[in-house]
């Protein structure tokens, strides 16, 4: 029993003592309001074969903030989290762009329950954005490198670069930046492998472009 009741303890130290914040703003950022109240699930997401970090949230919505915000597609949403074992270092902080709402369900009389997803704002930029630039006796490493910075920078996240050996000439044809990334990826090779396969991805710290083998 002394065993579990401890257990309990730890869990519920955890699960009561986490920092949590989660907030909307418009594009131009002068109008913000807190989701926690009505937040009933949310799911943050990672893949190292998917190059943008993505949110999805459920929320059960009394106050219709869809109309009275309103909510059209350019809003941001940001998360902090923060447990007592991570110090502010090690504070979880993450902003996405809304892109999709789903079909609100209605529970009850002014109670509507829908999901918002959202998406690492560097995904519109790309969305938006074309290369026209060559490269010529570059490393891989060096061209997303450049990439990045003139065209995913923007947000201010760290991009954490694993170094390549082979040297690459390649032109970009009006080309949006994560095409043209992922074909310099796959013409970039490390000479501590084998077979060395990049990939460029988002994670919880920043980019990365590395291979699977480390």
């Amino acid at each position: 029993r002394s065993r579990k009741y401890i257990w309990i303890m730890k869990s519920l130290y955890k699960i009561y003592s986490i920092d949590f914040d989660i907030e909307m703003s418009n594009f131009e950022g002068d109008r913000v309001i807190n989701l926690k109240r009505i937040l009933l699930e949310m799911q943050y997401n990672e893949d190292l074969f998917l190059p943008f970090t993505s949110l999805k949230i459920l929320v059960n919505d009394t106050e219709g903030i869809i109309e009275r915000f309103p909510v059209v597609g350019d809003e941001i949403i940001a998360v902090k989290i923060k447990t007592p074992t991570t110090g502010a270092e090690g504070t979880f902080y993450k902003a996405f762009k809304i892109n999709k709402l789903s079909k609100r369900t209605v529970a009850e009389e002014r109670n509507h329950i829908f999901a918002i997803e959202a998406i690492s704002r560097e995904f519109f930029v790309n969305k938006t954005t074309n290369i026209e630039y060559s490269y010529k006796g570059k490393t891989g490493s060096q061209i997303i490198s450049d990439v990045y910075e003139n065209y995913f920078k923007k947000y201010q996240k760290e991009l954490e670069v694993e170094d390549s050996n082979n040297l690459i000439t390649i032109n970009s044809n009006t080309q949006a930046p994560l095409e043209f990334v992922n074909q310099v990826s796959a013409y970039t090779s490390n000479s501590k492998y084998k077979s060395s396969v990049y990939k460029f991805y988002e994670d919880r710290n920043g980019f990365k472009f590395k291979t699977i083998n480390s």
